[in-house]
């Protein structure tokens, strides 16, 4: 095929082979097409009060003529973390203008690269990834990101369980990490 999906004939193969679970064929040989490092990249932190004004933030930031690599959100501790990886002076003026836009809505911002940046990022993959407990995959509207979360949040109040979420915030993909105690995941999962 072509560069770009218009231009390619037939079955989408890639697809059939991951759907078939192996049972069609098996793949021999793979080309990959890899891509540099950026040579920049910085991350704007966006504290939020409450689950309503960080959805209104992430939309808002969506919205914005800026190219951000990631909008990740992190709940209970409501916050944003959106990160722009390209050229320097790219990335400075992009982060500087999300920050900007930030302040004027009222949220607190803090601008970090380098270790700074590895180390939040490093702490927002742990988050959800921990040994102990339910991991749930949750893909809905990126509209209705804040209603799952607030059904999230009275589901784990109302069966007293420990939770915490992480995800792509823009396009709808929560990963979310139920804690203590376990006896009561599957009441909570029921709920939503």
């Amino acid at each position: 095929g072509g560069r770009v999906v218009k231009n390619v004939a037939g079955f989408d193969l890639s697809r059939v082979m991951c759907g078939s679970r192996g049972c069609l064929a098996i793949l021999t040989s793979a080309t990959f097409k890899l891509s540099p490092l950026p040579p920049a990249s910085r991350t704007v932190i966006v504290d939020a009060p409450d689950l309503q004004s960080l959805a209104r933030l992430a939309r808002t930031i969506a919205a914005e003529p800026v190219t951000p690599s990631a909008i990740e959100l992190e709940s209970p501790v409501h916050r944003l973390l959106v990160r722009f990886e390209t050229t320097q002076a790219a990335a400075r003026s992009q982060a500087a203008a999300v920050a900007d836009l930030c302040s004027r809505l009222g949220a607190p911002t803090t601008i970090v690269d380098g270790s700074e940046e590895a180390a939040a990022w490093s702490a927002h993959d742990e988050r959800v990834s921990c040994a102990s407990g339910t991991l749930l995959k949750i893909a809905v509207l990126p509209t209705d990101v804040l209603p799952i979360l607030e059904v999230l949040t009275h589901a784990a109040a109302l069966h007293h369980i420990e939770w915490r979420a992480g995800g792509r915030v823009a396009l709808g993909v929560l990963d979310v990490h139920l804690a203590t105690p376990i006896d009561h995941h599957a009441a909570a999962v029921s709920d939503l």
